[in-house]
């Protein structure tokens, strides 16, 4: 089926315009879910990098072994862009202060992660 150029760009158009009225009505925490989106899927390696920092953030019960993980999932996925500046500041923190106190940071940087993903992760547990 052949559509001709005038009515896919009036086509566009109007898609593009209804998504302009769509973001104006999104709250705060949606804009923030898209913006987090865009980020991901902008770089593919962004989503290998969250799947693994999930799934190693959830997987061991032991800090030390949890932190640890997630130093070597940080340094093998440096060309990642999926943080925001403030959750940049947090992972630097983590890196080089909270991997020095595992039982605290690993704790804090868990709840931080789980209230993050909230809307998009379902929760396993009770």
């Amino acid at each position: 089926m052949q559509i001709n150029k005038a009515t896919f760009e009036s086509a566009k158009n109007v898609a593009a315009s209804w998504q302009g009225e769509i973001d104006k009505s999104r709250h705060s925490s949606e804009k923030k879910f898209h913006e987090t989106m865009k980020r991901m899927l902008k770089n593919p390696m962004n989503k290998i990098f969250l799947i693994e920092l999930l799934d190693q953030s959830f997987r061991a019960h032991d800090s030390n072994r949890i932190a640890n993980q997630l130093e070597y999932i940080f340094s093998k996925y440096k060309g990642t862009d999926i943080f925001t500046e403030f959750e940049q500041l947090l992972v630097w923190s983590f890196r080089h202060v909270g991997i020095y106190l595992p039982d605290i940071s690993v704790e804090l940087f868990i709840k931080y992660l789980r209230n993050d993903i909230s809307e998009i992760v379902i929760k396993g547990e009770d």
